[in-house]
Order: structure tokens, then C-alpha cells, then sequence
């Protein structure tokens, strides 16, 4: 009767466990649906933790390697049933199991510590030592997975995928180590060994506690340089349209004088009735105004003030240009057209410089529907992608420097878009696409 009771016990801690790491997932991603679909999910994964971990009770003592079974399952009810980036649901699963090995490996040895009974026997054989065993356990991770639960919903993260990889690999190894300590224990180690290996178990979680804390205050860290880096790029950009504005401006004023003073002219040739005259000086100021610089009209002025200024910069270093731009360009985000259209031009004309033979940039800006593509070739003086496939920049100052591409992607990537750079020749390619 004992023996049963203690199963039906044993078996209600398995059961628990699986709750208790399926609700901490649940709570830190949140659902993806609402109603039975999910709650369902939720419970066959409950059903499927208890499984596996009853049936290698039975087995071993330690499941060694099979914890990662166990997120396996977790994962996969986070992948179709919870919200979030792979990435993420990747790291709360290998978060629980971590927990778990760590909970094992420190109640374990501080138990046999204390108690002065082997761990095999805590582990394998009824009594009042093994039942304070499995309560230290489970306090000690409902506290974890609580702490780990306000980790997630404290912080604001988001980092990129290789920084979230470079944390689910850290808890990874994490549980490998854990696995190797617990297997110290059962290889018979003095009681003082045990004490240093349960307070490793503790120091390893604080180890990656901290890692995982430098790496989020990294990454905020050089989004903020990059941020404001873009907001001087922005304040840049409105200063060049205030100046575009003048200068349009000031063009118009000089154009209207020279305008009435052709038509003086022509009004006085006609008057004298010098008809050869007349037709000689209209045919001129024709084939003076094909020569006239042409500069770029939408009904877009910050798309108009960003790209003449840009095109009169690759004018004055005698850079051949080629546009197509679509007139009707309604946008929500102008600044950051601006800032996308700004770097692509800057990239561009920087390459340019570069080249000794042809210098040649050609802008496309066409509109299908509210998709806005944006495509930029210009000439380079040798391959790039292949010499430099990740666009790092080559200046010493990295801080100032090589930001342009990063800002175009985090850009169109804000906007429902992407930013692809390829060659097609002698030509560096540079195409963005985003949804108005």
C-alpha cells in the first residue's frame, strides 16, 4: 500500500512538473489562438512531458541527454501554438529544461549533503530523505521558472537571431555540464565535493544569467548608436531639404527673370519683323534649355529635395545618372525615405569616386499598388559581394562608418520590407522594397 501511495505521489510530481513548465511557457509567449485549440495543445503537451518522464524514471535515474527530449516537446507546442520567433521559442524551452537540470543537480547532492545518504539511494528508495528531495526541487523551480518568467516579460528583447542562437547554444552546454556534474555525484565523491557541486550548479545559472544580461544590454547599447546615428542622418536630411527649397527656389526666381527677358526679345524681333532673326533665337534658347539640368518632380517635395540634392552631388563629380522614378509617391514615412533613398545615393556615389573608367548610377522608383520598389545601380570599380560578401566597411572608424547598408535593411524591415544588394556586371545592385 505504501509503495502505491508513493507512485501515485511520484507520478503527481511528474504531472506537476509538466504544468508548471507548460503554463511558464504559455505565460512568456502567450497563445497564439484563443479558446479549446490551445487549451488542448497545452494539455497534450502536459500528457506528453508526464510520459516521457515516468518512462525514463523507470529507465535510468538521470535522463542524461534525454532532457533535451523534453524540450523538444515544449518547442513544438510553442512553434504551432504560441506566439513569437522560432528563436525565441527555442530559448524559453531550452530555459525550462535548463532549470530543470539545475534543480536536479542542486537538490540532489545539498539533500545527501544534509540527509548523509548517497544519491543513488535518495533517487531510488522511499523515504522521508527522498520526499524532502523532491519538495526542495519543486520550490526551487517554481522559483526559477518564476525569476526566468519575469526575465522575459521585464525586458524589452529583441535581439537578432545569431544573438538569440548564441544564447539558446549558452543554456545548451549549460545542461551538458549539468548532466556531468550530476553524473559526479553518482560516481561517489565526498561530501564536501558534493556541497562544491551543488553551489556550481547555482554559479553556472548566475554565469548564465549574466551572459544572457551583457548580450540584451549589448545589443540595446549598439541599437542606440545606430539610432542615433539615424537621427543625425535625419536631421541631415531635413537640412538639405531646406537648402533643396532655397535653392529651387532661388532657381525659380532666376528662371522667371531670364524668362521675361527672352520674352522682351522675342516680342521685340517680332515687332521689327526680323522673322530669320527671330527663328534663329527661339531655336537656341530651345537647344540651351535640351542642355539645362533636369531634376526630379513628384508630388513627393521631400522625395524631390533628397533626390536633386543627391543627383547635383554625383553632377558635380561628372557621374552619369539615369532616372525613372514614378510621380505619385504618397508616404507616411517620408524621414525615412529619405534616409533609405540618402544611403543608397551616398553608397553609390562614394563606389563611384572609386572608379577610374565609367561612374554611372542609375535610381528607379516604381509603384505597384502600395508596394514602392526602390532600385539602385551604380558603377564599381571591382567586384564587391565577392571580396566583401557581408558589406563591412572598410574605414578605420567603424563607429562613424558602414552603417549605410544596416540602416537600409533596419529600415525597410520597420516597414514591412526588405533590402536585397547583388551585382549585375560592373554594377552594384541595390534593391528595396516597401509597403506604403
Amino acid at each position: 500500500m505504501r509503495s502505491f501511495l508513493w507512485t501515485l505521489f511520484e507520478l503527481f510530481i511528474n504531472l506537476f512538473q509538466g504544468a508548471a513548465f507548460t503554463r511558464f511557457m504559455w505565460c512568456t509567449l502567450g497563445a497564439k489562438y484563443s479558446g479549446v485549440k490551445t487549451i488542448a495543445a497545452a494539455l497534450s503537451c502536459t500528457l506528453a512531458f508526464f510520459a516521457a518522464v515516468t518512462i525514463a524514471n523507470y529507465i535510468t535515474f538521470f535522463e542524461s541527454m534525454g532532457i533535451f527530449v523534453y524540450a523538444a516537446i515544449f518547442f513544438v507546442f510553442a512553434l504551432f501554438f504560441l506566439r513569437g520567433s522560432v528563436f525565441k521559442k527555442l530559448l524559453a524551452s531550452v530555459i525550462g529544461m535548463c532549470t530543470l537540470a539545475m534543480v536536479s543537480v542542486f537538490s540532489v547532492n545539498v539533500t545527501s549533503v544534509f540527509s548523509g545518504q548517497s544519491a543513488v539511494y535518495l533517487m531510488s528508495e522511499p523515504s522521508v530523505y527522498r520526499l524532502a528531495l523532491l519538495l526542495l526541487a519543486n520550490l526551487s523551480l517554481i522559483l526559477l521558472l518564476y525569476i526566468a518568467y519575469s526575465i522575459f516579460n521585464k525586458n524589452d528583447i529583441s535581439l537578432s537571431k545569431s544573438e538569440w542562437l548564441l544564447i539558446a547554444f549558452i543554456l545548451a552546454v549549460s545542461i551538458v555540464v549539468f548532466a556531468l556534474l550530476y553524473f559526479a555525484v553518482f560516481a561517489g565523491v565526498s561530501e564536501k565535493s558534493k556541497l562544491f557541486i551543488a553551489f556550481s550548479a547555482i554559479l553556472i545559472i548566475f554565469i548564465d544569467l549574466f551572459i544572457w544580461s551583457l548580450i540584451v544590454r549589448l545589443s540595446k547599447k549598439h541599437k542606440i548608436e545606430l539610432e542615433n546615428k539615424l537621427l543625425l542622418r535625419q536631421q541631415s536630411f531635413q537640412s538639405e531639404f531646406v537648402a533643396e527649397t532655397k535653392r529651387q527656389y532661388d532657381s525659380l526666381q532666376k528662371m522667371r527673370h531670364d524668362f521675361n527677358n527672352t520674352l522682351r526679345v522675342i516680342q521685340s524681333l517680332n515687332r521689327d519683323g526680323k522673322e530669320e532673326e527671330l527663328e534663329e533665337y527661339i531655336n537656341s534658347f530651345l537647344n540651351s534649355s535640351a542642355r539645362s539640368q533636369s531634376f526630379v518632380s513628384t508630388n513627393n517635395s521631400y522625395v524631390n529635395a533628397i533626390v536633386n540634392t543627391k543627383l547635383s552631388q554625383a553632377n558635380s563629380q561628372c557621374i552619369r545618372t539615369s532616372l525613372s522614378i514614378v510621380s505619385d509617391i504618397q508616404c507616411d514615412y517620408n524621414i525615412d525615405l529619405c534616409s533609405i533613398l540618402g544611403n543608397m545615393f551616398d553608397n553609390a556615389i562614394e563606389a563611384c569616386a572609386k572608379c577610374t573608367d565609367e561612374k554611372f548610377i542609375a535610381l528607379t522608383i516604381a509603384l505597384d499598388g502600395k508596394t514602392l520598389t526602390i532600385t539602385m545601380k551604380n558603377s564599381v570599380p571591382s567586384p564587391v559581394l565577392a571580396q566583401n560578401p557581408t558589406l563591412a566597411t572598410t574605414k578605420k572608424d567603424t563607429l562613424l562608418h558602414g552603417h549605410g547598408t544596416k540602416i537600409i535593411k533596419d529600415l525597410a524591415a520597420n516597414h514591412r520590407g526588405s533590402a536585397d544588394f547583388y551585382e549585375e556586371g560592373n554594377l552594384f545592385c541595390c534593391n528595396v522594397i516597401l509597403i506604403l
